[in-house]
Protein backbone atom coordinates (compact mmCIF):
# COMPACT_ATOMS: atom_id res chain seq x y z
CA UNK A 1 0.00 0.00 0.00
CA UNK A 2 1.71 3.42 -1.18
CA UNK A 3 2.52 5.61 2.03
CA UNK A 4 -0.04 8.26 2.42
CA UNK A 5 -2.87 6.07 1.42
CA UNK A 6 -6.08 5.42 3.94
CA UNK A 7 -5.72 2.03 5.19
CA UNK A 8 -8.78 -0.23 6.12
CA UNK A 9 -7.63 0.34 10.10
CA UNK A 10 -7.89 4.12 9.93
CA UNK A 11 -11.57 3.79 7.88
CA UNK A 12 -12.49 1.53 11.30
CA UNK A 13 -11.51 3.61 13.58
CA UNK A 14 -12.98 6.77 12.28
CA UNK A 15 -16.13 4.61 11.51
CA UNK A 16 -16.50 3.92 15.35
CA UNK A 17 -15.52 7.49 16.46
CA UNK A 18 -18.47 8.71 13.83
CA UNK A 19 -21.71 6.16 14.69
CA UNK A 20 -20.37 7.07 18.64
CA UNK A 21 -20.01 10.98 18.59
CA UNK A 22 -22.59 11.89 15.67
CA UNK A 23 -25.12 8.86 15.83
CA UNK A 24 -25.09 7.72 19.25
CA UNK A 25 -28.72 6.25 19.60
CA UNK A 26 -27.97 4.34 16.41
CA UNK A 27 -24.64 2.93 18.39
CA UNK A 28 -26.21 2.32 21.74
CA UNK A 29 -28.92 0.32 20.18
CA UNK A 30 -26.60 -1.68 18.00
CA UNK A 31 -24.52 -2.64 20.96
CA UNK A 32 -27.74 -3.88 23.03
CA UNK A 33 -28.12 -6.19 20.31
CA UNK A 34 -25.13 -8.03 20.39
CA UNK A 35 -25.93 -10.17 23.06
CA UNK A 36 -29.37 -11.19 21.14
CA UNK A 37 -27.36 -11.75 17.85
CA UNK A 38 -25.07 -13.82 19.48
CA UNK A 39 -27.55 -15.93 20.75
CA UNK A 40 -29.78 -16.28 17.29
CA UNK A 41 -26.39 -16.89 15.51
CA UNK A 42 -25.91 -19.67 17.46
CA UNK A 43 -29.20 -21.16 16.69
CA UNK A 44 -28.74 -20.66 13.04
CA UNK A 45 -25.33 -22.13 13.06
CA UNK A 46 -26.18 -24.72 14.70
CA UNK A 47 -29.82 -26.01 13.14
CA UNK A 48 -27.69 -25.25 9.68
CA UNK A 49 -24.86 -27.50 10.85
CA UNK A 50 -26.66 -30.15 11.85
CA UNK A 51 -29.47 -30.56 8.90
CA UNK A 52 -26.27 -30.22 6.34
CA UNK A 53 -23.69 -32.85 8.37
CA UNK A 54 -27.26 -35.19 8.34
CA UNK A 55 -27.67 -34.26 4.82
CA UNK A 56 -24.18 -34.07 3.53
CA UNK A 57 -22.22 -36.44 5.72
CA UNK A 58 -25.12 -39.35 6.57
CA UNK A 59 -27.68 -39.53 3.69
CA UNK A 60 -24.97 -38.91 0.94
CA UNK A 61 -21.69 -39.72 2.73
CA UNK A 62 -19.88 -36.80 1.09
CA UNK A 63 -17.13 -35.21 2.64
CA UNK A 64 -18.25 -32.02 4.82
CA UNK A 65 -14.60 -30.00 4.97
CA UNK A 66 -17.06 -26.87 3.39
CA UNK A 67 -19.68 -27.45 5.84
CA UNK A 68 -17.31 -25.20 8.24
CA UNK A 69 -17.83 -21.81 5.82
CA UNK A 70 -21.41 -22.35 5.16
CA UNK A 71 -21.81 -22.90 9.17
CA UNK A 72 -19.45 -19.33 9.98
CA UNK A 73 -22.58 -18.05 7.24
CA UNK A 74 -25.61 -18.73 9.02
CA UNK A 75 -23.89 -17.63 12.49
CA UNK A 76 -23.53 -14.14 10.66
CA UNK A 77 -27.08 -14.00 9.32
CA UNK A 78 -29.23 -12.70 12.63
CA UNK A 79 -26.34 -10.10 12.83
CA UNK A 80 -26.67 -8.72 9.37
CA UNK A 81 -30.76 -8.80 9.54
CA UNK A 82 -31.03 -6.90 12.31
CA UNK A 83 -28.60 -4.19 11.46
CA UNK A 84 -30.38 -3.91 8.53
CA UNK A 85 -33.76 -3.48 10.55
CA UNK A 86 -32.21 -0.65 12.44
CA UNK A 87 -30.35 1.38 10.39
CA UNK A 88 -33.84 1.42 7.88
CA UNK A 89 -35.67 2.56 11.36
CA UNK A 90 -33.07 5.01 12.61
CA UNK A 91 -32.31 6.30 8.85
CA UNK A 92 -36.40 7.18 8.65
CA UNK A 93 -36.21 8.83 11.65
CA UNK A 94 -33.55 11.07 10.77
CA UNK A 95 -34.75 11.87 7.46
CA UNK A 96 -38.06 12.30 8.88
CA UNK A 97 -36.57 15.04 11.26
CA UNK A 98 -33.83 16.53 8.92
CA UNK A 99 -31.46 16.38 11.55
CA UNK A 100 -28.84 14.53 12.84
CA UNK A 101 -29.89 12.21 15.96
CA UNK A 102 -27.50 14.12 18.62
CA UNK A 103 -29.36 15.21 21.52
CA UNK A 104 -30.24 18.88 21.72
CA UNK A 105 -29.67 20.50 24.94
CA UNK A 106 -32.63 22.45 26.69
CA UNK A 107 -30.03 25.14 28.42
CA UNK A 108 -30.30 27.89 26.68
CA UNK A 109 -33.35 27.12 24.44
CA UNK A 110 -35.50 30.42 25.66
CA UNK A 111 -38.42 30.26 22.95
CA UNK A 112 -39.64 26.78 23.85
CA UNK A 113 -38.79 25.89 27.04
CA UNK A 114 -41.93 27.19 28.69
CA UNK A 115 -43.69 24.52 26.53
CA UNK A 116 -41.26 21.64 26.70
CA UNK A 117 -41.51 22.13 30.58
CA UNK A 118 -45.48 22.80 30.48
CA UNK A 119 -45.73 19.57 27.66
CA UNK A 120 -43.58 17.18 30.59
CA UNK A 121 -45.69 18.24 32.85
CA UNK A 122 -49.04 17.69 31.41
CA UNK A 123 -47.74 14.04 30.19
CA UNK A 124 -46.18 13.04 33.99
CA UNK A 125 -49.70 14.30 35.44
CA UNK A 126 -51.77 12.38 32.94
CA UNK A 127 -49.38 9.17 33.70
CA UNK A 128 -49.79 8.84 36.67
CA UNK A 129 -53.55 9.49 36.86
CA UNK A 130 -53.83 6.70 34.30
CA UNK A 131 -51.43 4.26 36.90
CA UNK A 132 -53.73 5.06 39.73
CA UNK A 133 -56.97 4.90 37.91
CA UNK A 134 -55.95 1.66 36.21
CA UNK A 135 -54.01 0.07 39.28
CA UNK A 136 -51.02 -0.56 37.54
CA UNK A 137 -48.66 -1.72 41.04
CA UNK A 138 -45.65 -1.77 42.08
CA UNK A 139 -44.93 1.45 39.08
CA UNK A 140 -44.45 4.99 39.82
CA UNK A 141 -43.18 7.67 37.88
CA UNK A 142 -40.74 10.90 38.00
CA UNK A 143 -39.81 12.11 34.65
CA UNK A 144 -40.39 11.95 31.05
CA UNK A 145 -38.15 11.62 28.18
CA UNK A 146 -38.06 12.31 24.59
CA UNK A 147 -35.64 9.73 22.96
CA UNK A 148 -35.34 7.33 20.16
CA UNK A 149 -34.16 4.88 22.45
CA UNK A 150 -34.88 3.64 25.86
CA UNK A 151 -33.10 1.31 27.89
CA UNK A 152 -35.08 -2.37 28.66
CA UNK A 153 -33.82 -5.35 30.52
CA UNK A 154 -30.39 -4.51 29.72
CA UNK A 155 -30.55 -3.81 26.02
CA UNK A 156 -31.71 -0.46 24.33
CA UNK A 157 -35.46 -0.65 22.48
CA UNK A 158 -36.64 1.29 19.82
CA UNK A 159 -39.33 3.98 20.49
CA UNK A 160 -42.41 3.54 18.01
CA UNK A 161 -44.50 6.95 17.41
CA UNK A 162 -47.66 5.58 18.71
CA UNK A 163 -46.06 3.78 21.51
CA UNK A 164 -44.79 4.74 25.38
CA UNK A 165 -42.12 2.65 26.76
CA UNK A 166 -41.78 2.32 30.56
CA UNK A 167 -38.58 2.71 32.66
CA UNK A 168 -37.39 3.22 36.13
CA UNK A 169 -39.76 5.96 37.16
CA UNK A 170 -39.33 7.00 33.54
CA UNK A 171 -41.82 7.79 30.72
CA UNK A 172 -40.15 7.25 27.48
CA UNK A 173 -41.89 8.96 24.24
CA UNK A 174 -40.43 8.75 20.79
CA UNK A 175 -38.40 11.98 20.18
CA UNK A 176 -39.42 13.03 17.09
CA UNK A 177 -43.10 13.04 18.47
CA UNK A 178 -42.60 16.08 21.44
CA UNK A 179 -44.94 18.48 20.84
CA UNK A 180 -47.15 16.95 18.02
CA UNK A 181 -49.78 15.53 20.32
CA UNK A 182 -52.41 17.38 22.68
CA UNK A 183 -52.78 15.68 26.06
CA UNK A 184 -56.11 14.10 25.52
CA UNK A 185 -54.39 12.68 22.04
CA UNK A 186 -51.59 11.09 24.52
CA UNK A 187 -54.24 9.56 27.22
CA UNK A 188 -55.48 6.80 25.41
CA UNK A 189 -52.00 5.62 23.88
CA UNK A 190 -50.35 5.92 27.38
CA UNK A 191 -53.45 4.02 28.72
CA UNK A 192 -52.81 1.52 25.98
CA UNK A 193 -49.39 1.11 27.22
CA UNK A 194 -49.97 0.54 30.84
CA UNK A 195 -52.93 -1.83 30.54
CA UNK A 196 -49.90 -3.58 28.25
CA UNK A 197 -47.76 -3.53 30.71
CA UNK A 198 -50.15 -5.26 33.26
CA UNK A 199 -50.57 -7.97 30.74
CA UNK A 200 -47.15 -9.34 31.16
CA UNK A 201 -48.21 -11.96 33.76
CA UNK A 202 -50.34 -13.36 31.48
CA UNK A 203 -47.92 -13.43 28.99
CA UNK A 204 -45.77 -15.55 30.69
CA UNK A 205 -48.42 -18.02 32.07
CA UNK A 206 -49.27 -18.16 27.64
CA UNK A 207 -45.81 -18.85 26.86
CA UNK A 208 -45.21 -21.41 29.87
CA UNK A 209 -48.77 -23.25 28.91
CA UNK A 210 -47.18 -24.13 24.88
CA UNK A 211 -43.60 -24.38 25.81
CA UNK A 212 -43.92 -26.91 29.04
CA UNK A 213 -46.18 -29.57 27.31
CA UNK A 214 -43.85 -29.46 24.19
CA UNK A 215 -40.41 -29.74 26.50
CA UNK A 216 -42.19 -32.67 28.25
CA UNK A 217 -43.49 -34.55 25.39
CA UNK A 218 -40.11 -34.21 23.18
CA UNK A 219 -38.14 -35.49 26.28
CA UNK A 220 -41.02 -38.56 26.54
CA UNK A 221 -39.75 -39.13 22.66
CA UNK A 222 -36.27 -40.39 23.25
CA UNK A 223 -37.84 -43.25 25.45
CA UNK A 224 -40.86 -43.76 23.06
CA UNK A 225 -39.57 -43.98 19.78
CA UNK A 226 -36.74 -44.95 19.33
CA UNK A 227 -37.81 -48.88 19.88
CA UNK A 228 -40.56 -48.31 17.34
CA UNK A 229 -37.56 -48.14 14.84
CA UNK A 230 -34.93 -50.88 14.24
CA UNK A 231 -31.21 -49.62 14.29
CA UNK A 232 -29.34 -49.98 11.39
CA UNK A 233 -25.72 -49.97 10.20
CA UNK A 234 -24.14 -48.37 7.43
CA UNK A 235 -20.55 -48.38 6.06
CA UNK A 236 -19.24 -45.76 3.35
CA UNK A 237 -15.48 -45.10 2.63
CA UNK A 238 -14.05 -46.63 4.96
CA UNK A 239 -16.40 -45.32 7.94
CA UNK A 240 -19.37 -47.43 9.31
CA UNK A 241 -22.47 -45.82 12.17
CA UNK A 242 -25.08 -46.74 13.67
CA UNK A 243 -28.38 -45.38 13.06
CA UNK A 244 -31.96 -45.33 13.93
CA UNK A 245 -34.20 -43.40 12.24
CA UNK A 246 -36.25 -42.05 15.45
CA UNK A 247 -33.21 -40.84 16.48
CA UNK A 248 -32.92 -38.53 13.52
CA UNK A 249 -36.66 -37.33 13.28
CA UNK A 250 -35.46 -36.25 17.10
CA UNK A 251 -32.47 -34.32 16.35
CA UNK A 252 -34.08 -32.62 13.72
CA UNK A 253 -37.04 -31.61 15.67
CA UNK A 254 -34.54 -30.76 18.44
CA UNK A 255 -32.61 -28.15 15.98
CA UNK A 256 -35.87 -26.81 14.37
CA UNK A 257 -38.58 -26.99 17.31
CA UNK A 258 -36.97 -23.25 19.37
CA UNK A 259 -36.59 -21.77 16.10
CA UNK A 260 -40.08 -22.34 15.22
CA UNK A 261 -41.19 -21.54 18.37
CA UNK A 262 -39.11 -18.13 18.25
CA UNK A 263 -41.17 -17.35 14.89
CA UNK A 264 -44.23 -18.22 16.53
CA UNK A 265 -44.49 -16.03 19.60
CA UNK A 266 -42.59 -13.29 17.50
CA UNK A 267 -45.29 -13.35 14.86
CA UNK A 268 -48.23 -13.72 18.12
CA UNK A 269 -47.02 -11.65 20.42
CA UNK A 270 -48.55 -8.01 19.02
CA UNK A 271 -51.79 -10.09 20.36
CA UNK A 272 -51.48 -8.80 23.33
CA UNK A 273 -51.25 -5.38 22.42
CA UNK A 274 -54.40 -5.85 20.71
CA UNK A 275 -55.67 -6.64 23.58
CA UNK A 276 -54.74 -3.94 25.57
CA UNK A 277 -56.19 -1.55 23.31
CA UNK A 278 -59.26 -3.44 23.36
CA UNK A 279 -59.40 -2.61 27.21
CA UNK A 280 -58.47 0.65 26.33
CA UNK A 281 -61.50 1.26 23.86
CA UNK A 282 -63.99 -0.13 26.65
CA UNK A 283 -61.99 2.30 29.49
CA UNK A 284 -61.69 5.84 26.90
CA UNK A 285 -63.54 4.96 24.05
CA UNK A 286 -62.44 3.43 20.78
CA UNK A 287 -62.86 6.71 18.64
CA UNK A 288 -60.79 8.70 21.05
CA UNK A 289 -58.00 6.01 20.30
CA UNK A 290 -58.28 5.48 17.14
CA UNK A 291 -58.34 9.28 16.38
CA UNK A 292 -54.65 9.65 18.90
CA UNK A 293 -53.53 6.59 16.12
CA UNK A 294 -54.67 8.37 13.04
CA UNK A 295 -52.88 11.75 14.67
CA UNK A 296 -49.56 9.44 15.16
CA UNK A 297 -49.93 8.47 11.47
CA UNK A 298 -50.41 12.11 10.22
CA UNK A 299 -47.21 13.93 12.44
CA UNK A 300 -44.85 10.83 11.73
CA UNK A 301 -43.45 8.23 9.08
CA UNK A 302 -46.49 5.65 8.43
CA UNK A 303 -43.69 2.58 8.62
CA UNK A 304 -42.03 3.26 11.79
CA UNK A 305 -45.25 2.46 13.80
CA UNK A 306 -48.23 -0.35 14.19
CA UNK A 307 -50.27 2.55 14.16
CA UNK A 308 -52.41 1.60 10.94
CA UNK A 309 -52.09 -1.89 12.13
CA UNK A 310 -53.98 -1.03 15.69
CA UNK A 311 -56.44 1.17 13.54
CA UNK A 312 -57.31 -2.07 11.46
CA UNK A 313 -57.99 -4.48 13.85
CA UNK A 314 -60.27 -2.13 16.18
CA UNK A 315 -62.32 -1.03 13.66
Amino acid sequence: MADGAPKPEAYSEASLTHFQTVHPDFWQWKQSKRPVGIGLGLVTASVTGILLFYVVVVVLHVSGQFLAGLITAAFFIPFVLISRRGAGHFKTQWQMEGKLPTPTPRIGIDTSQDRVIDEDSSVLGLTRDLVESLGVEDFSVSQVLWKSTAPQSGRFAMIPPDGVVFGTNTVYLAECMEGRLSVDEWKPLIASALNYRKLGDRKISWVLKIVIPLVVAYAASWFMLPPLFPITHSCANGRCAVNNVAWEILITLGAVSPLALFGFFASTWKRFRYIADKQTADLVGKNRLVHSLQRVLEVSSPNRSYAQKRIDKLT
